[in-house]
């Protein structure tokens, strides 16, 4: 048995919450200690390729590879079943829960939930709130712990002040600035991250004079009618001097930063990785109540603009705090992580 940890997981780009988590986690492992198996086209040394449908056909190298640990982040059905499967044969798996995707998928009717209700005893769960911790205890897995998917980024100030050389003159003068990050996707027919509540609410500001803007960082566009139906918004309303679109952006946590505040308009969540950076970095965070948000966040009712637009105008009449403290205080912070500790034993 290799003392390696097995890590199956995307590496960015693109840029999500998962693939930044698994970004900033490897990081902080020592070289030699883990082996990625990339779900992303994307290129990490030493990694191997597990993407696509020959991720079916590479899971079986894991009969022949012993791992210390297999940590597996992804949201595929089929192979979480397949990893379940795998713990019949003394393998120490743990499937890492990000969203209540999978409790939806526990409680469908079929072959496939059925199976992963049976096997699930196999394999241990972190779960990223209490709410998938409460749900998932009923089918008896081998363990479950709750751990947070946050890990802060690293301070960096050379990147601050590149980020505002290039966009600096967007955050400038009266301007307060509205950050949100996503993808533009549907959840149940909706659009999931809010992009639409997002352009709605500019445009509520806009006629009445108030020079409310938004920074908006994109993971990527999986429905492109959504994303034609936010731009589109946008030019026919006369906002596009109001909205900054940053596409793969390697350091989510600048705009963030720079921000007045924060919105997190989906309508389903897991513990978002974004709302836990703002925090970190010292912006207010605004966000759906569509499930438990963490401590400090401002609420407001899933999908209500005007509750979203009255939040956001509560922000708007505060004093203007000073982004030089703000990162004064970012370079002071500290965090351990336990996933490193309780997890990996690092």
């Amino acid at each position: 048995m290799t003392d390696k940890i097995a890590i199956i997981g995307p590496y960015p780009p693109p840029y999500g919450g998962i693939s930044v988590h698994v970004k900033r986690i490897l990081e902080l492992i020592p070289p030699g200690f883990f082996r990625l198996y990339n779900y992303n086209p994307s290129k990490y040394p030493s990694a191997r390729d597990f993407y696509g449908k020959k991720k079916y056909l590479v899971f079986f190298i894991f009969f022949f590879c012993r791992y210390r640990l297999i940590h597996c982040h992804s949201g595929d059905r089929l192979l979480r079943l397949q990893f379940s499967f795998l713990g019949f044969f003394n393998r120490n798996i743990y499937l890492h829960i990000h969203n209540e995707r999978f409790i939806e998928e526990l409680e469908r009717k079929g072959p496939v939930a059925w199976l992963q209700r049976k096997w699930i005893r196999n394999v241990h769960i972190i779960a990223v709130s209490s709410s998938i911790t409460r749900a998932l205890m009923k089918y008896n897995p081998a363990s479950i712990q709750q751990i947070e998917a946050f890990l802060p980024p690293v301070f960096n100030r050379g990147a601050i002040d590149e980020f505002m050389k290039k966009y600096g003159n967007f955050f400038q003068g009266d301007r307060f600035v509205v950050s949100m990050t996503g993808w533009f996707d549907y959840y149940k027919g909706k659009d999931l991250y809010g992009f639409d509540m997002a352009a709605e609410m500019l445009k509520r500001f806009y006629d009445r004079n108030m020079p409310v803007s938004l920074v908006a960082t994109i993971n990527g566009i999986r429905e492109r009618e959504l994303y034609d139906a936010f731009t589109g918004y946008v030019e026919e309303n006369g906002l596009r001097d109001y909205v900054l679109l940053l596409r793969d952006f390697p350091e989510g946590w600048l705009p963030l930063l720079a921000s007045r505040v924060f919105i997190r308009t989906t309508n389903t969540d897991g513990d978002a990785v974004s709302i836990r950076e703002a925090l970190w970095v010292g912006t207010p965070v605004i966000a759906s109540d569509c499930v438990n948000r963490p401590e400090g966040t401002i609420l407001f009712r899933n999908r209500s603009l005007d509750d979203l637009s009255a939040k956001i105008l509560e922000q708007y009449n505060l004093p203007r705090g000073d982004i030089g403290s703000k990162i004064e205080a970012f370079g002071t912070r500290s965090y351990s992580s336990k996933l490193l500790s309780d997890v990996y034993k690092l």
